[in-house]
């Protein structure tokens, strides 16, 4: 983490992206421990907003470019590690799947 990155404590209703490969998903935190170092994530409900536009070649769209309506998908759980980074419980620190607090985005690479 820089210096001049500021950590999100996570809420219930914070905004969330998760990833699997090139591509990312909205989701929203439902639930946080009293410690404040487990969340759980569900996926998001979200449609693209009224006059938004796909970007480049891809299924895309991020802030003011989407709606979101609430949590309704599966649930996760997510741990934050030694650094600094929200990681998927039961997977490694590092290479295992990570979710970033604070927006939430949607893109597909249709290329695969």
């Amino acid at each position: 983490m820089s210096a001049t990155t500021t950590p999100i404590t996570p809420t219930v209703g914070t905004l969330a992206t998760y990833g699997y490969g090139a591509d990312c998903y909205p989701a929203i935190v439902t639930g946080v421990n009293p410690s404040g170092r487990k969340i759980v994530v569900q996926d998001a409900i979200y449609e693209l907003a009224p006059g938004a536009k796909p970007r480049e070649n891809y299924c895309s769209a991020s802030k003011g470019d989407l709606i979101i309506s609430g949590p309704g998908g599966r649930e996760r759980v997510y741990t934050l590690r030694s650094n600094g980074r929200w990681v998927l419980q039961g997977q490694p620190m590092r290479g295992g799947s990570s979710i970033s607090l604070g927006d939430a985005r949607y893109h597909q690479d249709p290329h695969f």
